[in-house]
């Protein structure tokens, strides 16, 4: 995105504007997630629960947010006036994939911001999963054997929500580009996550899941 496009300035109004709504939404979703999940007076929560919490929980309401911040920022590669100036396709699909990679950063690395700042007011820091006041405890009703360093937790957290932010933006675009409205591609994905959060859990969502259920 150049400077010269918005007169200088870095980011349009526009994207200002919805990038100032998604964080809100998302803090919003967040807050309400932990809230609903995180509320046993007796439990000593971990920032391992926050991490697993997000994930499983969030990822339905977490891309219905971030793809409709996504297809906001891309309108404008659509048009006409834009699309005659460029060089070649390849040009133009290179410059879609890192806008989705960016855009897509900026929603995983707030999603970490978020749940991070309110582990960090709620939470023990670390992995108490031993413990029998831990939430691992009260969900299986037995001492736990094994702990998972937080630092991995906190990897897995970015790769997989930065993971389904981009592929589903991915996904999305292509059938914009086929036929010429982002709605069908929303909604086909939103369908899609929905469906296989249901019945195939891959493995990574079967190991959260484990660890919150």
């Amino acid at each position: 995105m150049s400077k010269k496009r918005y007169n200088g300035k870095l980011l349009s109004t526009g994207e200002i504007v919805s990038s100032l709504i998604t964080m809100i939404l998302l803090t919003i979703i967040y807050a309400v997630i932990f809230d609903m999940k995180m509320d046993k007076g007796y439990v000593v929560y971990c920032y391992n629960d926050v991490y697993c919490y997000a994930q499983c929980e969030g990822v339905i309401p977490l891309l219905m947010v971030s793809e409709l911040y996504i297809i906001f920022n891309l309108k404008y590669e659509w048009r006409v006036n834009v699309l005659i100036r460029e060089k070649s396709m390849r040009s133009f699909w290179i410059r879609i994939v890192k806008k989705i990679a960016v855009l897509s950063s900026a929603v995983t690395l707030y999603s970490f911001l978020v749940c991070s700042v309110y582990a960090g007011f709620t939470c023990v820091y670390g992995c108490n999963w031993l413990d029998k006041n831990s939430n691992a405890f009260d969900i299986f009703r037995r001492n736990m054997t094994v702990t998972i360093d937080t630092w991995r937790i906190q990897v897995i957290f970015l790769l997989v929500i930065f993971a389904e932010v981009s592929v589903m933006g991915m996904l999305i675009v292509i059938s914009w580009w086929w036929l010429r409205q982002p709605v069908y591609g929303y909604g086909a994905v939103i369908a899609f996550a929905k469906f296989e959060q249901g019945y195939f859990y891959s493995g990574l969502s079967i190991f959260f899941m484990r660890m919150t259920m």
